[in-house]
């Protein structure tokens, strides 16, 4: 470890995952690098950067990154320091992953998209980091073993930082035009400019000289990937013919399963496809181009008669996204463009880059955008189907740069759900707490109300008693609205909570367990980032992690918070190809139709790219419909399942994750799917639940 003088180390965390040792707030708020870099891409990094980019930034990203050109003779790597802050910190399914690829004798800044090539750390599959919310400061990443790789001289490098779509863990700083003539910055692997002048990430390189030219040749292998119904195939060069990366959901449409791809197809901007809900005849009928057409789509669609709207991160005429209008006929058309962000402000007038689902109300469409409006935050807005009008409804507030809070909340992600003349929505960020917000608001724009403020995190467990950051959709049924967050809780892994359509009554129904460190495991996954689906009486969605094999899992849950139940767990990755089976980390909802559940994964599958995935259900999971206490002391319960099935009743003592259940006893039902249980009150309070193996 290198030692500092005459700097403040303040670091909140510290962590040593595979080759990197992490130190958090080192000098924050530098004027300086600390120490002697050899490479510096800003000399005052508090003063030069002006711009935060994150992963649910402008153009919603999966990776950032900077070019460096290594002069003056060959060098061990050292170090990494950036200048990031104000992020959520990373969690299970939301760490970040280091990169670094030699480009060869390039000319810098090299602004043509780059191709990655060989990874240089950890024999080609990254270096992942975790680390703790911290202020805007230095950020350090210090290598050890086979990660110290050499630096050849006159050879142009990228770091690169990859993460999840949408996630925030940290903010990295950039200029607003180039300050440094050895490299520039990246985002998506595409060059970062504006009025054709290139910006630059702040990032310092340290290292030790070195007299041989040996490099290190590690494969490279891509970040990631149940019940296989198609598995997308491996992009080359990021193009393929049936896209890559759902990120979406899917919808029946005609008799179809309709959905979107954020990444892939013939012009690597994503696809729109259709599949039959036997799994076969696939068809990926639209492929996303470039301007001025729809580019990344990730909300799920909206059906509106034989067509469907959706939103699309990028494209449109200025790639601030836009909303699009498509049929499984393969026609599509942009119906709005999203004004230009200001590349110096983020700031553009109605918003940019909308994630979320879109409600429809006769002839105009209400929607949100994550980035732009006044204060950089996203808007809600109102637009007809023709695309004719478009008004403003409301521009979410800045947030406290010190606190991360405002009044309003901040980046709505989820998009909006519609009942009678009022929107309800989330806010993933910002609120009293600076963790999210749930909202209300006319249609006419008036009337904007903060429903629920989600609670702090504790800044060093990051968890707290209702969940933090909602990234998802609302459902709303009988007065009461459900969703989900993807952190915090009792565990700090997200959870799934209720509330009334007035803002009262918040309740947890789910508390997603801890996972382990080392594993990312647990027994009921994590970070829920997908939108729920509500199907007689009960609620089904997934987990981008956690579960048996740390990628993810399905769940359903009653809605008043009872058998929760874990459906599925996607199986493990291969570590060196990042395949699978059947798919891993899906971040959208599932769908139900009879007795099944058709969803997307994000990866994983055979291609690395995803899959679309349909789980069985045998029966809906079984109610208790009736409790009754008999004269002789004895407690009957009467449940109702599937008609004739056999089930096991479970009981347990409390229901404090990890829950534990014993087996008392097994029950056929009738045919109209009835059973009963009875037995002696036990002493202490019981909780039961059945299921049909």
């Amino acid at each position: 470890m290198r030692f500092v003088t005459g700097s403040l180390l303040l670091f909140t965390a510290m962590s040593c995952i595979a080759g990197v040792t992490v130190l958090e707030n080192v000098s924050p708020g530098a004027t300086s690098w600390p120490g002697s870099p050899i490479i510096e891409s800003v000399t005052n990094p508090a003063v030069q950067l002006t711009v935060g980019e994150s992963f649910n930034g402008v153009g919603g990203c999966t990776n950032y990154a900077e070019t460096f050109t290594v002069t003056t003779t060959n060098y061990t790597l050292q170090t990494v320091d950036i200048f990031a802050g104000g992020g959520t910190g990373t969690g299970n399914g939301t760490n970040v992953l280091l990169r670094l690829f030699d480009l060869g004798s390039q000319t810098a800044p090299n602004p043509s998209t780059y191709a990655p090539g060989t990874d240089l750390f950890n024999s080609g599959n990254g270096l992942s980091i975790s680390y703790t919310p911290q202020t805007t400061g230095v950020l350090e990443f210090d290598f050890n073993g086979s990660d110290q790789v050499v630096l050849t001289n006159g050879h142009l490098y990228v770091f690169e930082i990859d993460g999840l779509l949408n996630s925030q863990p940290l903010a990295w700083e950039r200029t607003t035009y180039l300050s440094y003539d050895g490299g520039a910055a990246y985002r998506n692997r595409s060059w970062l400019n504006g009025n054709g002048n290139a910006r630059t990430f702040s990032l310092a390189v340290y290292a030790a000289t070195l007299a041989n030219t040996n490099t290190n040749n590690a494969s490279y292998v891509w970040m990631p990937s149940g019940i296989d119904f198609h598995a997308f195939s491996a992009p080359s060069g990021g193009i393929n013919p049936d896209g890559a990366n759902p990120a979406a959901g899917l919808v029946l449409a005609n008799g179809v399963l309709v959905g979107t791809t954020l990444n892939g197809g013939s012009l690597g901007n994503g696809t729109a496809f259709y599949m039959s809900l036997s799994g076969s005849n696939f068809d990926a009928f639209h492929s996303f181009g470039n301007a001025p057409d729809a580019g990344n789509p990730q909300g799920n669609l909206l059906l509106s008669d034989t067509s469907f709207f959706g939103t699309s991160l990028e494209g449109g005429n200025n790639s601030a996204g836009a909303i699009f209008l498509g049929s499984t006929n393969g026609n599509n058309s942009v119906v709005r463009s999203f004004t230009a962000v200001s590349a110096d402000e983020a700031t553009n007038s109605g918003g940019a880059s909308p994630i979320g689902l879109l409600a429809l109300s006769g002839n105009t469409l209400y929607g949100t955008t994550t980035a732009g409006g006044a204060a950089t935050f996203g808007t809600i807005f109102s637009l007809s189907t023709n695309g004719s009008i478009y008004a403003d409804l409301h521009d979410f507030s800045a947030l406290d740069s010190n606190t991360g809070t405002n009044t309003d909340g901040a980046l709505p992600e989820g998009g909006l759900i519609l009942s009678g003349n009022t929107l309800y929505g989330i806010a993933s960020d910002g609120g009293s707490g600076g963790a999210g917000v749930i909202f209300s608001i006319n249609t006419n724009g008036g009337n904007f109300t903060t429903l629920y403020n989600f609670t702090s995190l504790d800044p060093v467990l990051a968890t707290n008693i209702d969940g933090a950051f909602p990234s998802s959709s609302l459902v709303l049924s009988n007065g009461m609205l459900y969703g989900t967050t993807i952190a915090g809780g009792t565990y700090g892994k997200g959870v799934i909570f209720a509330i009334n359509t007035n803002g009262l009554g918040f309740t947890v129904l789910h508390y997603f367990s801890a996972t382990d460190p080392a594993t990312g495991t647990n027994s009921d996954g994590a970070v829920p980032y997908a939108p729920l689906a509500l199907s007689e009486g009960y609620l089904y969605g997934t987990t981008s992690a956690g579960g048996t094999n740390a990628d993810g899992t399905v769940f359903s849950v009653s809605t008043n918070g009872s058998l929760f139940q874990i459906i599925y767990s996607f199986t493990a990755l291969n570590p060196s190809t990042g395949t699978n089976g059947d798919g891993a980390f899906p971040v959208a909802g599932v769908l139900p139709l009879g007795n099944s559940l058709y969803g997307t994964t994000f990866s994983g599958g055979p291609g690395g790219v995803g899959t679309v995935f349909n789980v069985t259900l045998e029966y809906p999971p079984a109610m208790v419909t009736g409790i009754v206490i008999n004269t002789d002391g004895s407690v009957t319960l009467n449940f109702m399942g599937g008609p004739n099935s056999t089930n096991v009743i479970q009981a347990a003592s409390n229901l404090t994750p990890p829950v534990t259940w014993i087996n008392v006893s097994t029950n056929v039902a009738d045919g109209s799917g009835a059973w009963q249980y009875s037995e002696t009150p036990p002493t202490s309070a019981r909780f039961y639940r059945s299921y049909a193996p």
